[in-house]
């Protein structure tokens, strides 16, 4: 995963590795949401947990999931907080 940075804003891409195929997984993950950082993938490769937040206002900023749910990518808000991580078990 890699940072994207493009118009003020920081999203979040997939890079497979076999095929060098980039694909952008969060953009704006909510209104005014702009900056994405601190992937963390699940240990099962189904998840993965990101901060964002608006412009630089780190006080404001949440943690979301990203998960393949119904055929698509959903995107559920977790609350405040950043540098998210899955426990050991």
């Amino acid at each position: 995963m890699t940072p994207r940075v493009a118009t003020g804003r920081l999203g979040l891409d997939l890079l497979d590795v076999e095929n060098g195929e980039v694909t952008l997984i969060a953009d704006e993950p909510g209104p005014g949401l702009l900056r994405c950082g601190s992937p963390e993938w699940s240990h099962d490769g189904k998840r993965i947990l990101c901060d964002v937040m608006p412009a630089n206002r780190v006080p404001l900023t949440r943690l979301k999931v990203i998960e393949l749910a119904h055929g698509s990518l959903e995107i559920n808000d977790l609350g405040l907080g950043n540098c998210p991580g899955f426990s050991p078990n």
